[in-house]
């Protein structure tokens, strides 16, 4: 952990493999629809960047950069230690500790480091706007739909969580019940809250026939203004 050698051949098997994941995602209509999502609902800021990355970035990588970065981020001062044990865990905590504490450490006491921004190219789409990526070949449609959401500390944090699990937490669920079982649309269907400190999101996946895609969003739209007009019984 300390003194990583970087060895040059598994640095570049690693950075192809993940390139190739990035070549091959245009093949997923799943993987492409969520990414389409992410960047129009985040659209323009540092979280509408992939997590997986860029291809550029993934390019621009060197082992000289790998080391620099070890330095700035491997800091035991402010490492947490989680220490599971029976009756002698204060010992064992106590080891690790010491352990820890003698580490090499080249950033240790110096200021946090500053990161630097990069945002994601912003797309010129306006909200309410149904984007069709057109990918010849794929004979099932997967469709993504969502909206910004309150972020996690919220005061009606639980209601939105128990919504969610009426809506699409199980099996019985609004939308398997309707979108699946009754209308015969879709094999899976699944929606929920991604909540983080600042914003949050509500997003549905699911996917169907192509030639059904357009009686799909007419019934999803259908269900969601219900839910929220009627609420639960």
């Amino acid at each position: 952990m300390t003194f990583p050698s970087f060895p040059k051949k598994p640095f570049e098997r690693i950075r192809n493999n993940h390139l190739d994941a990035l070549n091959q995602m245009s093949d997923h209509a799943s993987a492409v629809a969520g990414r389409a999502l992410n960047l129009g609902l985040l659209n323009g800021t540092v979280k509408s960047r992939p997590s997986d990355g860029l291809r550029e970035d993934l390019s621009r990588l060197t082992i000289a950069d790998l080391e620099k970065h070890l330095d700035l981020l491997f800091r035991t001062d402010r490492m947490h230690v989680l220490v599971i044990g029976g009756k002698k865990s204060s010992e064992i905590a106590a080891k690790v500790v010491n352990f820890v504490d003698s580490l090499p450490c080249k950033a240790c006491g110096r200021p946090d480091l500053q990161l630097k921004t990069r945002l994601y190219s912003k797309w010129t789409i306006n909200p309410r706007k149904i984007v069709v990526i057109d990918r010849p070949g794929i004979t099932e449609a997967h469709v993504q739909m969502g909206f910004l959401a309150p972020p996690r500390k919220n005061p009606e944090f639980y209601e939105l969580r128990l919504a969610e699990t009426i809506l699409s937490g199980y099996f019985a669920s609004r939308m398997n019940m309707i979108i699946r079982e009754k209308l015969s649309l879709t094999y899976g269907i699944s929606a929920g809250f991604d909540f983080d400190d600042d914003l949050g999101f509500f997003t549905v996946a699911t996917s169907t026939r192509n030639q059904k895609v357009g009686e799909l969003m007419h019934a999803l739209d259908k269900l969601l203004a219900d839910f929220v007009q009627e609420g639960a019984s």
